[in-house]
């Protein structure tokens, strides 16, 4: 089964997923939430915490909102969660109720809604990561990636749609403006506009890894992708490797625009987590000691797991400490309103 692994902007408090793209400044009231998975009874269920691990709570049935502990009555496993860029709800992928779907969920777990209703599932539950749906950065669209197509629905008039008949796809990410969707489709990266504008090629093959970063700026409609290390492609279909590393499947987030997180091989021969400039310094900063599978960054916190342990750290490494008790089954961030009437 595939780790949901979120890879956010950090250049506000909130999404990329909060979706991989940029996302406008949250409204009310959210706070930077971490989501984990542990198993109970042999499913998969979801947590919360506060970005300083003070507050974890587990989502429960639907009417009964985030619990302080997980339900073991719980049939079905969470796959992936993302936030909208609001914080007043998530997209969740999970086989609660059968196969795997996509739910609607508000940020106090209570509503719940299927969005969709494929008794075959969407995905194959191992195909699942954190870019098989995206919330648009307004938050009003979503889309996901169903049996080998990309689906968009607005979420007011409830209608999904294919966007395009292209199969193999598997990833989905907005561009800033909600113009326009990235979609991984194996090898490649085709862009996809949503007022009938042609599929456009933009990388078209090699990439190892299906993981899209649209740059915030959105005149620059330039997109990261991971392959043999973190590169970009711009609207000219230039491609440029920014960051090289060996590792794979590695992860990546960007700082404030400039520089980059993600994975690389530390003296020694362990992987760990580095932090990198965008702007063609080739010079790496080391942030984790221990080793590192995955990180992300998010508002001022980095985060990383480290075998079966979540950890919290500074941007600069430092303050490292594990954010959540017990063994955790894959993390993701974003921003949700604060948890109310579960912790003390």
């Amino acid at each position: 089964m595939c780790l949901c692994l979120t890879l956010p902007l950090a250049l506000h408090a909130g999404p990329a997923g909060v979706s991989p793209t940029a996302a406008s400044k949250p409204v009310i009231g959210g706070e930077e939430t971490v989501f984990f998975y542990t198993h109970v009874a042999g499913h998969r269920i979801l947590g919360r915490s506060d970005s300083l691990g003070r507050c974890k709570a587990f989502l429960g049935h639907a009417g009964q909102g985030w619990l302080s502990y997980p339900d073991a009555g719980i049939d079905g496993d969470d796959l992936c969660a993302i936030t909208s860029a609001d914080g007043s709800r998530f997209a969740l992928i999970s086989s609660r109720g059968g196969a795997v779907n996509l739910w609607l969920v508000s940020a106090d777990g209570r509503g719940m809604e299927d969005l969709t209703d494929d008794d075959g599932g969407i995905l194959a539950a191992s195909d699942v990561h954190s870019q098989s749906a995206a919330f648009s950065a307004n938050g009003q669209r979503l889309a996901w990636v169903q049996r080998g197509r990309a689906w968009v629905m607005d979420l007011q008039l409830r209608q999904p749609h294919t966007l395009s008949p292209r199969r193999g796809v598997d990833a989905v990410a907005w561009s800033p403006d909600g113009k326009w969707l990235a979609v991984g489709t194996g090898q490649s990266i085709h862009k996809i506009g949503l007022d009938g504008e042609p599929d456009f090629v933009m990388v078209p093959s090699g990439v190892k890894q299906p993981l899209l970063i649209w740059d915030p700026d959105a005149k620059s409609e330039t997109l990261y992708f991971i392959n043999q290390g973190l590169n970009k492609v711009d609207q000219q279909r230039k491609i440029e490797m920014l960051i090289p590393s060996p590792v794979s499947p590695n992860t990546v987030s960007l700082l404030a625009g400039k520089d980059a997180v993600l994975l690389d091989v530390a003296s020694g021969g362990r992987v760990e987590a580095f932090r990198g400039s965008l702007g063609g310094k080739p010079a790496l900063t080391q942030i984790t000691l221990g080793g590192a599978d995955s990180v992300w960054a998010l508002g001022k916190s980095l985060y990383f797991m480290r075998g079966d342990e979540l950890w919290r750290c500074e941007p600069d490494g430092s303050k490292a400490r594990p954010l959540v008790d017990g063994p955790v089954d894959g993390m993701s961030t974003g921003i949700l309103a604060p948890l109310k009437g579960v912790c003390p």
